[in-house]
């Protein structure tokens, strides 16, 4: 028994030491207020995201926000007569808006949610030395768009960095990229969990 715990120990150890952990931040350009969320029809975008996680998110956004609805969100794959792109930029102009507005009748407010892995350096388990110049780095935004108004009225971003620290050893656990991702748009619905209005 002493030596299982002596194992244990040392693994405990061994992980602690090893670990790389990740920083998350809130972009300054994300909306400080709380959100109320409105009667009315929600559509959510196709999430851009790795194929491998984006089940996972369209899921984490749907149980999130529904509970503050009195409809279900609508995914726009299931929408029909709903012409929007796949990709929106974060805090488009007003023209766009309007052609958004356009392509999506039937409905009063869009979700919009976008991840970029913008480095991905290291994966979840390391062998061998980190170089110190080693990173992943990658952003979470997710917009919700007012149809009628053709406005944008809630917008949050996250950006999540792993380096490797000076001490790198020859074998290190991390966050990879994908995970880095999931956890952004937690810390995302965390705050709406936080600041929303009923």
């Amino acid at each position: 028994m002493k030596k299982l715990l002596n194992h244990v120990c040392l693994v405990l150890l061994l992980f602690l030491t090893s670990c790389h952990i990740p920083s998350y931040t809130f972009d300054p350009r994300s909306t400080r207020s709380a959100i109320k969320f409105e009667e009315g029809k929600y559509l959510l975008n196709d999430i851009k995201a790795p194929e491998s996680i984006r089940g996972k998110l369209e899921v984490m956004v749907t149980e999130e926000i529904s509970q503050y609805l009195q409809d279900e969100i609508t995914l726009v794959r299931n929408a029909r007569g709903v012409f929007i792109p796949f990709t929106i930029s974060e805090n488009p102009d007003a023209e766009f808006l309007e052609r958004l507005k356009t392509g999506t009748s039937g409905y009063d407010y869009l979700i919009n949610v976008k991840t970029d892995i913008l480095s991905e350096d290291i994966s979840d388990i390391e062998v061998g030395n980190i170089q110190n110049s080693e990173e992943n780095l990658v952003s979470v935004s997710l917009e919700i768009f007012d149809l009628q108004s053709a406005q944008s009225i809630y917008f949050q971003k996250v950006t999540g960095h792993l380096s490797a620290r000076d001490d790198s050893k020859d074998f290190s656990f991390a966050k990879g990229s994908k995970s880095m991702i999931v956890k952004s748009l937690k810390k995302i619905l965390k705050r709406i969990e936080k600041r929303h209005i009923l």
